[in-house]
């Protein structure tokens, strides 16, 4: 009897933490939900359950209708941080779909009854963009764990072949890196680690990673790391996401670039809100960031067109005059290549 009313005590509160101030629960109600558990109760125990919960500190109030019964307002999460969570869950696309709907019915299981409702008639998953390796959770909570014991991994490498399959990388060959912060990036988790062979950090996609193992070596110290070296204790892994674009890595360098007014909260967005923009009369405004010089940084530029200018310095900015030159090249030469095509027939 004893281990029954312990039972009853925690289903009650489990009960309680689904309602709200529009979906309360009286007594009668209350003893139903129970009885649905297997457990049989009479309504001054479930009373006085009530006010024991009440006493150890959640928040349990009574509707103006004493008939409407009770409801608590101190849930863990309220049901929008709950629709904000699954909206995550539901476009990440390094999670399967089997288990983006698992952990999805999990948020919503600690919803109310009009967050369930919300979570499953608004949340919706695009099938074609989840990956299909279910062992990518298994990856994430080894690297995880990796990264928090300061201890080194192993790991293969791959890309993506003609069949859209995942082939090995240089033959398969065994990495041994030293993990420090796995970030998510458009949808994606990046590796940042230093693999053994050389001195500089080196991204991975957790996704294209095969056969993770965590060993007992110890992480190489991130003073050692060429891009960390000057930074010392000061390191900032958002300054470094925001200097290393589409995650490409190496030096980040001084630039100053003119924008027009329709690309502030772009800028903003990329390089921080702090950030100092120097308004000009015709509404647009010159900015000073840092970032690597990278293609990565080439492919982000290009994608505003004449709305960001690269002024300095000059050899960025020639830099970038050839990576567009290459893209029109590629074109140039696809439409010869159909031309040549079209006349042989």
């Amino acid at each position: 009897m004893a281990e029954n009313n312990k039972l009853k005590l925690l289903y009650t509160l489990e009960i309680m933490q689904h309602t709200d101030a529009d979906h309360p629960l009286n007594i009668s109600q209350i003893i139903q939900h129970l009885q649905a558990k297997g457990i049989h109760a009479e309504r001054k125990s479930v009373a006085r359950d009530l006010q024991t919960i009440s006493e150890a500190g959640f928040s349990i109030e009574k509707c103006e209708n004493h008939n409407d019964g009770f409801y608590m307002t101190d849930q863990i999460f309220e049901d929008y941080e709950l629709k904000i969570l699954a909206d995550a869950v539901a476009s990440a696309a390094w999670l399967t779909e089997k288990d983006s709907e698992k952990l999805i019915q999990k948020l919503a299981s600690a919803a109310t009854e009009n967050g369930r409702n919300l979570i499953s008639s608004t949340t919706y998953i695009d099938s074609s963009l989840k990956s299909e390796d279910a062992a990518n959770k298994i990856k994430f909570d080894t690297v995880l764990h990796a990264i928090m014991d300061r201890h080194q991994i192993s790991f293969q490498y791959t890309v993506v072949g003609p069949d859209g399959k995942k082939e090995p990388y240089r033959g398969g060959k065994v990495y041994t890196a030293s993990p420090y912060y796995l970030p998510l990036y458009e949808n994606e988790y990046y590796l940042i680690a230093n693999p053994s062979e050389h001195d500089h950090a080196t991204h991975f996609k957790l996704d294209l990673m095969e056969n993770i193992t965590e060993t007992e070596l110890p992480v190489r110290p991130v003073s050692e790391i060429s891009e960390f070296k000057d930074q010392g204790s000061s390191f900032s892994i958002n300054k470094y996401l925001k200097e290393s674009v589409h995650m490409y890595n190496g030096v980040p360098e001084a630039l100053a670039l003119h924008c027009s007014k329709w690309v502030r909260r772009n800028i903003q967005r990329k390089f921080g809100k702090n950030i100092v923009m120097i308004n000009q009369p015709d509404g647009s405004f010159k900015v000073h960031v840092k970032a690597v010089a990278s293609e990565g940084f080439y492919q982000w530029l290009a994608g505003y067109g004449r709305n960001i200018v690269i002024e300095e310095p000059e050899r960025i900015k020639n830099e970038f005059l050839e990576f567009i030159d290459g893209i029109q090249q590629a074109y140039i030469e696809e439409k010869r290549a159909e031309n040549e095509s079209g006349s042989s027939k």
